[in-house]
């Protein structure tokens, strides 16, 4: 009971927000100029927000266009890998020490494809989904911390895997809006 309610209202709380941003430009704009005026604490609430949505299953490829948006796709980019990296050790460590023992089966669940793969090892697994756009990458972290793979595969291959979906989406965001 308890993990449906969870995911209803996670999957609310998702809808809303993207409702929110999506309708609103004045939510957008101010996210633009709050985060993009705040120079490296900037930076530090924007990779905060990542893991906070990555902490909850959120995707969080708004962030990716965000970065974009704000730092351009050169620094954009290099921001962007740095907090999903950092969202994605942030699930592998919350999965490993404080969720192994209390909800494996929901995670094993809702990835029923991904224990095959982990057979294959720790940095082949994690590219290929990784690389895949319809998992949410940071959430994946989640799934390789409860299995107890080994972080350094783990994040190198988060790292191979999210490359070229984080460059098209930084990139498209930042010539949207240089235009």
């Amino acid at each position: 009971m308890i993990n449906k309610t969870l995911i209803i209202v996670t999957f609310a709380l998702w809808i809303c927000i993207v409702f929110f941003l999506r309708e609103s430009s004045a939510a957008r704009f101010w996210i633009l100029n709050f985060v993009g005026n705040l120079g490296l604490y900037g930076f530090i609430v924007f990779v905060v927000m990542q893991s906070i949505f990555a902490a909850f299953l959120l995707p969080c490829s708004v962030f990716t266009l965000v970065a974009g948006s704000i730092w351009g796709w050169e620094k954009g980019f290099v921001i962007s890998i740095i907090a999903t990296l950092i969202s994605s050790t942030t699930t592998y460590f919350l999965g490993r020490y404080f969720f192994s023992k209390t909800c494996p089966e929901v995670i094993i669940r809702a990835y029923k494809k991904i224990p095959r793969l982990a057979s294959i090892g720790s940095f082949l697994a994690s590219v290929l989904v990784h690389i895949n756009p319809i998992f949410p990458a940071s959430a994946l972290g989640y799934f390789f911390g409860i299995n107890k793979l080994r972080f350094i595969p783990y994040i190198l291959g988060c790292l191979v895997g999210t490359i070229p979906l984080q460059f098209i989406f930084v990139y498209l965001s930042g010539l949207i809006v240089n235009k």
